[in-house]
């Protein structure tokens, strides 16, 4: 018995000594960013870890209580413009965030707490960049994270190639029915999302720059010194795109087993009703209480008697119905969600349906009726499952050894490549492709000297010799 308590003891000891402490910080803006952290929170706390959690702005009103703030989204063609739609949400975000900025930069009694803690790691989402700035003028040991598939002026400012030609933007086609407009419409999008997160960070840059006295280095800094980026890609459902060993991809971290519970009498009830129940959500920025009469559809719950999954394509819900080999019909409104439904659809479980066609119940009733009984999309959707459910490297303990890591060692220089120091020029190796063009010009025009040289001799020899 003595010796049993003796190596429970040692036992206990040894866990809490390999134990590191983490700060987790997070803006209280949308659910979804919210949902994302909390989770991160839970993985590293249920591996033993001393978690703490910052929710700063904590008495704003968030938008799951005003559900009118992004109704415009429903039916706004500022959204479906590939420069619009990309650059109008973030000078609104700049002012969402601004007010949490400024409170959380300047609380210096905050800032004596923080590193009165000797924390291994400073998590931050690098949504709002205000918290990393702060971790960075604390001299923290950084951990930026990302809650969608892809930051794309920060995969840039890591050194990752562009995901041209890789993925497609928001609203053109991928793969064999790509068309020339689609490949110009990718230019233009791309170019469009990193000039406006590159411009929502710099604007939060200057302002974190003249609250901290300049003691602040710029995002581009930040991202390139920590050791890793975390984002909520998962790569057996999203694009394969090029990505560095810098880049650690965690979707599906936030998926739980499922759990085979008991539902409600009344729940339980209402899908023993028909042979097909039919699940709808539409998430928590944009509210079905702000759709359109046209719009609007009686919603389920369910379990495992439901039959179809319609959603608006939120990375959340995407990635919850491609783990549970449900077949869905994405209906995006906004921003990444275009991207998720072409990432799920192209499984096969998946149907993308054009939100402004909600209003035709005929098209509408047949979509609905062709991913019920067409068995092909539950078949590709529990493969999908299956695929997820088997992938080597489960993304909970990616994210959890990655954590380990980063608190055990700090910055790698192994892991940040050069060329994220070269100008225009030198990126892009034009001085080499130039020297490498003038040889080749200058050799052509040596061989045809040579060969018109030979010509004019050949024939001047000739005559004498007839």
């Amino acid at each position: 018995m003595r010796l049993f308590l003796f190596l429970s003891l040692l036992f206990v000891l040894y866990y809490n000594a390999s134990a590191y402490n983490y700060l987790v910080v997070s803006p209280v803006f949308g659910y979804s960013h919210l949902k994302f952290m909390s989770k991160v929170t839970d993985t590293l706390a249920n591996a033993g870890h001393n978690v703490i959690v910052d929710y700063y702005n904590k008495d704003a009103p968030s938008h799951e209580q005003s559900a009118s703030v992004f109704k415009f989204f429903w039916d706004s063609e500022v959204v479906n413009n590939p420069i619009t739609g990309a650059i109008a949400p973030m000078f609104i975000l700049y002012n969402e965030f601004k007010p949490m900025c400024d409170k959380v930069l300047t609380d210096k009694e905050l800032h004596d707490w923080i590193k009165s803690k000797n924390f291994d790691g400073f998590v931050a989402e690098a949504f709002d960049f205000c918290s990393l700035y702060l971790g960075d003028h604390l001299k923290m040991n950084l951990m930026p994270m990302f809650s969608t598939i892809k930051n794309i002026p920060g995969s840039y400012a890591i050194g990752e190639p562009s995901a041209l030609n890789f993925a497609p933007s928001l609203h053109t086609n991928y793969g064999p029915d790509q068309t020339v407009w689609d490949r110009l419409q990718d230019i233009t999008s791309f170019t469009s999302f990193h000039y406006a997160f590159s411009n929502l960070y710099d604007r939060q840059y200057r302002q974190a720059y003249s609250l901290l006295n300049g003691e602040v280095r710029t995002w581009k800094d930040i991202l390139q010194t920590a050791t890793y980026f975390f984002n909520n890609n998962n790569p057996y459902i999203g694009f394969p795109i090029p990505t560095l060993a810098k880049t650690v991809e965690i979707g599906g971290f936030t998926i739980d087993p499922p759990k085979h519970e008991k539902l409600e009498e009344e729940f339980d009830k209402i899908l023993n009703l028909r042979k097909s129940t039919v699940l709808i959500s539409f998430g928590t920025v944009v509210q079905s209480a702000d759709m359109p009469e046209a719009f609007k559809l009686l919603s389920f719950l369910a379990d495992h008697r439901l039959n179809l999954f319609i959603t608006h394509g939120g990375l959340g819900s995407t990635l919850e119905v491609a783990y549970a080999g449900k077949p869905s019909l994405m209906i995006p409104i906004f921003g990444d969600q275009f991207l998720n439904a072409k990432m799920l659809s192209r499984h096969g479980g998946a149907i993308s349906y054009d939100k402004y066609k909600l209003g035709d119940s005929k098209k509408l009733t047949e979509t609905v009726k062709e991913a019920i009984s067409n068995s092909a999309y539950n078949e590709k959707a529990l493969l999908l499952a299956n695929i997820l459910q088997s992938q080597p490297i489960q993304p909970k303990n990616n994210l959890l050894k990655h954590a380990e890591f980063v608190a055990r060692f700090g910055r790698v220089h192994a892991l940040e490549p050069y060329n994220v120091h070269y100008n225009f020029i030198r990126y892009y190796m034009l001085d080499a492709y130039a020297i490498l063009l003038s040889i080749f010009i200058v050799s052509l025009y040596v061989f045809h000297f040579i060969v018109k040289f030979l010509y004019r001799r050949i024939c001047r020899s000739k005559p004498k010799t007839e």
